[in-house]
């Protein structure tokens, strides 16, 4: 909404219609009260909060990836089922029938081996459950695979972790008797030099010679034939034949170079003749993680005393450039918290723009405390009232957001408060500071309301996705933006009274007779107002002269720059490089540079002992239907597993179609050739088949009619479940029967496979796998007996089922969002301006301003990620504040020509829009150098769609309209408004300044 958007008929209030009405009382109560107002809302707000920290304390950050998941799609109800029946009550459904005992371990499961203490291991090998470092050369290109580097990478370990205290207390010791636990001295960590050594008969890694080094690679060269980690049909066990050298078998010395030291490249590199090493790991004999819970504490000191400064990493020769302590997630809740001083930054950058802008020290804090409160009201609906307890850490970018947003409500009632004051012929009167109010507070109520309309919409409609972390993050974003906006109407208002009646007009009247404090109050204020009269100054020669003749003289061109930059955008986001699914093999907290990002994104997957040789595991599950209707806001919320009561195994015909389906399984390309497949059908059979050996064996025995009677194979299912878990321990995860229920009957059948498909994170290996499998599955649950027709198929393995769910679910919610908000802010355009040309114009800038940032961050780098797809469906409705600003304004321009009207926009709206757009990308800005990397790509975003945003809406939209834009009443859609209303409020807002006739630029000097 333009300044100028103003009515001289102060007059005539009181016979205006029922909206003057209500603002003209609302304003007066407000300048009336406004110290009590902003008491209530002030200790209404902090009730709220004090009952939402009471109830709910503060979000914890510890387990990042908790709601990164789907709800009510087909993998996640089939999961959460999966998930369920593995965890069931024994009394509920067991592997072995009552009646039949069988000694279970306690809880139903087999015992995992306990990892022994640190202190109690002997020197264990080589495993990924170790402290590692990775080094590489200080100057780029040089190798690493000479004595002074080796060397060098021994001192460095020394130095930086077997010195520390905190190791002394948690290393893995060497076995002696004589000695006491504590005196026991620590075991020798392991590095390429610590091999050479070994290589060489040497004491020490600081002892070998370059001689040494020549005769490692030498040895390593020979065996690097029988490491070929480059074959996809690689098998580490095939060295141990023949006349291989010993230091060349599995479990030697190569290979623990080759699969734990260097790169799985290096054996191929080597064989070749290339010696080069670009990095090396270095493993600590200290445990990490899982294997060791009680060397948290100690590899925390270490890494805080040594690690947290990472230009000291190094001593010229080699540097420490990645590390895996475990404590990734630890770091990440603290940093989480440790980042908010560069939203404090965000948050000083915004308040001095608004101070510089606004010249008013109280309406700075006024301004801030929007903000905040609004954050604290938001929480406490978002908890208390749509009842969420789930809070993820991704929603923590909203805290950026409403920055940006809210410093731009507050130039947008700043400004028309000033315009109002400005028209007034005696300005610092009560009923004339009355009026102003009230008419900053009309017009802005509009046009807050039309862009926080747009982006709340954007992020509402996102609380349609399927994926835990989206619907929370967009439910407490689009909470906030309309928090802020009842703080801006009813908050800000009341601040600006409070200014003009208590600072401005009563330093006016106690100027002569001031105290010291007050004395230098004034004098802050006069080197502020000193500042922004000259910032303004600048403003209007820029906005009023340079820019208008820069930007419609060569409108043409503009217009054309703007539509080739345009395309290359579409190329970038579409063809190429293109936006693409990340296919990484961790969730990502940090930045690349972080040390621990820095190992699992681009170091971990390089070493051949990270590789897995696993398979998918398939799953067919008989009895137990989907999970349905799943909780969709909390990850904590597993339902309950239902029984499908129409199962049934004993009938004739359900046998002979599982027997038929266990052997059609196995002939499946997805299905691996394996001991592993051990379908009960088949087991089951082959036992009852068996010659009887005694009359206790009856009826189990000598059956060699297939199908089985039914009563006959149930008593011998029961049995033969019981015999199974006696050859072994039994546990709710082994694959066969379930018994349950008061009569002790078959209750649930689950099969479980190995599949031939290598386990992996790729979504293309993934997808191929898992739409060929349910495929299959369906075809055959088709022909499947009245018994057998609930059955499903599952494939439970680590995060990958659910990170391709995700991949599936996001560019599908994020195309749906962003189409379905351009839709919505297309429709809005249209009603705040009634004008289809310029609804059109605003549109195509939008559109340019996605494609065109979209285009940008994926040459940055950027891939569709969970959060990434966040940020994209917000663009739109961050892109629609600049055009709508721009379309009302054009609208009630008092030129009538399409060229007077622009220049109208220009100037009135120039300033404002552009100082908006700074004080948003600088609050992105402070934020780009935060570790946590939600934190840093809000920063960018920020930073990115307001340059766009601002660059289209100035260089695109407003030569569209000088152009091509509507004059007169061409385009307007009367239609929709009351006969004679459309003409009224225009006739009522035209009484404006004309920019033509008030000393501003002509169209004569920019045609």
């Amino acid at each position: 909404m333009a300044p100028g958007d103003i009515t001289d008929d102060t007059d005539k209030v009181d016979n205006v219609d029922t909206e003057y009405s209500f603002v003209h009382g609302y304003v007066t109560v407000i300048d009336e009260f406004p110290i009590t107002i902003l008491s209530l809302i002030l200790s209404i707000t902090l009730g709220c909060g004090v009952i939402t920290y009471m109830l709910h304390g503060i979000p914890s950050f510890r387990e990042p990836r908790l709601g990164i998941e789907t709800r009510n799609t087909e993998l996640s109800s089939r999961d959460m089922s999966f998930w369920n029946f593995l965890n069931t009550d024994l009394n509920i459904l067991s592997p072995v029938p009552r009646g039949y005992p069988v000694p279970l371990p306690a809880g139903g499961t087999i015992p995992l081996e306990e990892m022994p203490r640190a202190k109690e291991i002997a020197c264990p090998k080589l495993a990924k459950h170790q402290l590692k470092i990775v080094f590489e050369s200080s100057q780029e290109g040089e190798s690493l695979f000479n004595a002074e580097h080796l060397k060098s990478i021994c001192r460095q370990e020394a130095d930086l972790v077997r010195s520390h205290r905190s190791f002394k207390k948690s290393c893995y010791r060497k076995v002696d008797a004589s000695q006491d636990a504590e005196k026991k001295s620590c075991c020798p960590s392991w590095s390429l030099g610590h091999a050479v050594a070994l290589f060489s008969n040497r004491s020490s890694c600081l002892d070998i010679t370059d001689g040494d080094v020549g005769t490692a690679k030498s040895l390593l060269r020979t065996c690097s034939q029988y490491y070929d980690f480059e074959d996809p049909d690689y098998d580490k066990q095939s060295p141990d034949v023949g006349d291989v050298p010993p230091d060349c078998l599995d479990g030697g010395l190569a290979s623990v170079v080759f699969e734990f030291l260097t790169p799985k490249s290096f054996p191929g590199d080597i064989r070749r003749g290339s010696e080069e090493l670009d990095y090396t790991l270095s493993f600590s004999p200290m445990g990490i993680g899982g294997s060791c819970p009680s060397c948290e504490e100690d590899a925390t000191a270490i890494f805080n005393d040594n690690f947290q400064d990472q230009s000291s990493l190094g001593d010229g020769t080699t540097k420490a450039v990645a590390m895996d302590f475990g404590l990734k997630l630890s770091l990440f809740d603290i940093s989480v918290i440790t980042d908010f001083r560069f939203l404090a930054l965000s948050l000083l950058s915004a308040a001095v723009i608004i101070w510089t802008y606004t010249g008013s020290f109280l309406i700075m804090v006024g301004s801030l405390l929007n903000m905040l409160l609004s954050t604290i009201m938001a929480l406490f609906i978002y908890y208390n009232v749509f009842q969420v307890r789930f809070f993820p850490f991704s929603s923590l970018a909203a805290l950026i957001l409403v920055i940006g947003i809210g410093v731009d409500d507050t130039f947008v009632y700043v400004d028309l408060w000033k315009a109002a004051k400005d028209k007034l012929p005696w300005p610092d009167g009560n009923h004339e500071r009355l009026i102003a109010i009230e008419e900053a507070t009309r017009h802005a109520a509009l046009t807050v309301f039309v862009t926080t309309l747009t982006t709340t919409s954007a992020f509402f409609i996102t609380t349609s996705s399927n994926i835990i972390a989206v619907k929370c993050f967009a439910l407490f974003a689009g909470t906030l933006l309309a928090a802020n906006f009842v703080y801006t109407i009813t908050w800000l208002p009341t601040v600006i009274v409070l200014h003009e009646k208590y600072i401005a007009y009563g330093e006016e009247r106690e100027s002569s007779h001031e105290g010291r404090l007050r004395s230098a109050l004034r004098a802050t204020k006069m080197a502020g107002s000193t500042l922004c009269y000259n910032a303004r100054s600048m403003a209007k020669i820029v906005f009023q002269t340079a820019l208008p003749k820069l930007i419609f003289s060569l409108r043409y061109v503009w217009i054309a720059v703007s539509v080739i930059l345009c395309i290359l955008g579409m190329v970038s986001t579409f063809i190429y490089p293109g936006l693409e699914l990340e296919e990484g093999t961790t969730i990502r907290l940090f930045q690349d540079k972080q040390p621990f990002e820095s190992y699992d994104q681009f170091y971990r997957n390089s070493f051949q002992f990270a590789q897995t040789s696993e398979t998918f595991p398939i799953s067919f599950m008989w009895g137990i239907l989907p999970t349905r209707d799943q909780n969709s806001w909390d990850p904590f919320d597993q339902r309950v597993m239902e029984i499908d009561s129409s199962f049934q195994l004993e009938a004739d015909s359900t046998q002979r179609w599982l027997l038929d389906f266990c052997d059609d399984m196995k002939h499946q390309w997805f299905s691996a050739n394996t001991t592993e497949h051990v379908c009960f059908i088949d087991t089951a059979k082959l036992w009852m088949e068996r010659p009887c050996s005694s009359s206790v064996d009856l009826p189990c025995c000598g059956q060699d009619a297939f199908p089985f009677p039914p009563d006959v194979f149930e008593e011998c299912s029961k049995r033969y479940s019981a015999l199974l878990c006696q050859r072994s321990p039994c546990s709710k995860y082994m694959p066969g029967v379930r018994f349950g229920g008061t009569n002790n009957s078959i209750k649930a059948l689950y099969l479980h496979f190995r599949s031939s498909v290598p386990y992996t994170l790729s979504f293309q290996s993934t997808d191929v796998f898992w739409k060929d499998l349910l495929a299959w599955s369906t075809e055959k649950m088709k022909s499947a007996p009245e018994g057998l027709k609930g059955g499903w198929v599952h494939s439970r393995s680590g995060l990958q089922l659910g990170l391709y769910d995700l991949q599936v679910g996001i560019p599908r919610s994020t195309l749906f969002t962003v189409c379905i908000t351009l839709a919505l802010t297309a429709f809005v355009q249209l009603v705040t301006t009634r004008n289809i040309p310029i609804t059109v114009f605003a549109v195509l800038t939008i559109v340019s301003s996605v494609v065109s940032a979209v285009g940008f961050l994926v040459w940055l780098g950027w891939e569709l990620n969970l959060f990434e797809s966040l940020l994209f469906t917000v663009m739109v409705g961050l892109s629609i504040d600049f055009s709508i600003h721009f379309g009302v304004a054009y609208g009630i321009s008092p030129a009538r020509d399409r060229k007077g009207r622009t220049i109208f926009v220009m100037e009135t709206l120039g300033s404002s829009i552009t100082v908006a757009a700074l004080s948003t990308f600088t609050a992105g800005a402070a934020m780009v150098p935060a570790i946590v990397i939600t934190y840093h790509q809000t920063g960018v975003f920020l930073m990115t769609i307001m340059v766009f945003s601002w660059y289209y809406s100035f260089f695109l939209f407003l030569p569209l309209c000088f152009v091509f834009g509507p004059e007169n009443e061409d385009g307007l859609l009367t239609a929709i408004c009351r006969p004679g209303r459309c003409r009224k409020v225009s006739g009522r807002l035209s009484e404006g300044r004309n920019p033509v006739t008030n000393g501003l630029t002509s169209e004569s000097e920019v045609d």
